[in-house]
């Protein structure tokens, strides 16, 4: 049942697929969508209530808004899911006809290919004609008879005439098997561009949050192309010399800006006294935003990923990566990379960057008081100043 070329067919069976196995797909997809909907209506009294968690913190404004989203988030993944399920379950029965369709015709001009090569074989020992060429000649009927003598021109001209009958019987199916791959090809596109719907409707839906308006709420993609990604998806890029973390413009500058410092590797990324990094993004209105909290060891990551890398000692081009707020019960963000990496590091106790309006590059500088701090490897001399 798989030699299509009896239709003259040559790429193959003109409706391929399993049908089962897509109902099994789509049977997945609707048990996806049951889940997602079970979510949904959990999550809908907590984001409701969710000022009676009480959440105070750095984190929990960040916390409340996420939350309040949650419920139409999981609401939009149901949705795509079951969009997702009933594209491929009515592909799956569309399948099924066209091939039901499809595997008829092939039957049919299987069976009349045999019969017709039978009636030629019959024909060429009867009259003592052959065929020549590749293939399987195809243009036999009655009035190849012409010339023969009876009884042979009678035999001969039934034999042509049910010859004929055969290869109209075949060119019949060819054309049920066209139809049927015609009604696939439609189906497979309708299959495609539902799927293609549901994919988008979480993005749609989860772009379209209450404060969707807002070019501060989005973020707009980086310009220069990264060199990787921390888990979280913020990009970081490689030099020579320096990793980078985030793509605001104070974090590209200090990147393109900062004079080498020989022996060490910068590490340019926002930072805070709170004992944690906040790789900076571009909103949708060219704004600098904080973009993801991450910690010392996705930095220390990062910082191994980058080929120029080879254990060398570090240079925090980091903001208060030196010291810690009062009452913040943390270690400082260049002991954690000190730790992370085995290796001593410089980190400011204030403010660090460089001059926008200097051309070239330019050592760091820091603000007022400010100070590099050295954080030692650990198990050699204490943390110095």
């Amino acid at each position: 049942m798989d030699d299509w070329q009896v239709l003259d067919l040559y790429d193959g069976d003109p409706t391929p697929g399993d049908p089962a196995s897509i109902q099994a797909m789509a049977a997945d997809l609707q048990r996806r969508a049951e889940a997602a909907r079970r979510h949904h209506t959990r999550l809908r009294p907590i984001a409701a209530n969710s000022g009676a968690l009480a959440l105070r913190g750095d984190f929990a404004a960040t916390v409340d808004r996420e939350l309040a989203q949650l419920p139409d988030e999981a609401k939009a993944l149901a949705d795509a899911y079951l969009a997702g399920a009933q594209a491929l379950s009515a592909f799956a029965n569309e399948l099924a006809r066209a091939q039901t369709q499809s595997r008829a015709a092939l039957r049919l001009a299987t069976a009349a290919d045999s019969q017709y090569r039978n009636l030629l074989g019959q024909f060429c020992g009867l009259t003592g004609q052959r065929t020549y060429g590749p293939g399987v000649w195809r243009g036999l009927n009655e009035s190849y008879a012409a010339g023969q003598r009876e009884p042979v021109f009678t035999m001969a001209v039934r034999i042509g005439q049910a010859a004929r009958l055969c290869e109209a019987e075949r060119e019949q199916a060819w054309t049920s098997a066209l139809q049927a791959k015609a009604l696939y090809q439609a189906a497979e596109a309708r299959c495609a561009n539902a799927l293609r719907a549901a994919i988008l409707l979480p993005i749609d839906a989860m772009g379209k949050r209450r404060d969707w308006k807002d070019p501060k709420t989005r973020t707009s993609p980086p310009e220069r192309r990264p060199d990787s990604h921390l888990p979280a998806g913020d990009p970081v890029y490689h030099t020579d010399h320096s990793t980078g973390i985030g793509y605001d413009p104070m974090t590209m500058r200090n990147l393109d800006k900062i004079r080498p410092l020989d022996g060490c590797h910068d590490v340019v990324v926002h930072g805070t006294d709170k004992g944690y990094f906040v790789p900076g993004i571009i909103d949708a209105a060219g704004e600098h935003r904080d973009g993801n909290f991450t910690n010392a060891a996705q930095i220390a990551a990062a910082i191994r990923g980058n080929p120029a890398y080879r254990g060398q000692p570090v240079r925090l081009v980091s903001c208060y990566s030196g010291t810690l707020a009062s009452g913040v019960d943390a270690v400082p963000l260049g002991r954690q990379i000190a730790d992370e990496l085995g290796v001593r590091v410089w980190a400011p106790t204030t403010r660090v960057g460089t001059r926008k309006w200097v051309s070239g590059t330019q050592d760091p500088l820091l603000d007022g008081n400010g100070e590099w701090k050295v954080f030692d490897v650990p198990g050699r001399s204490g943390d110095k100043r």
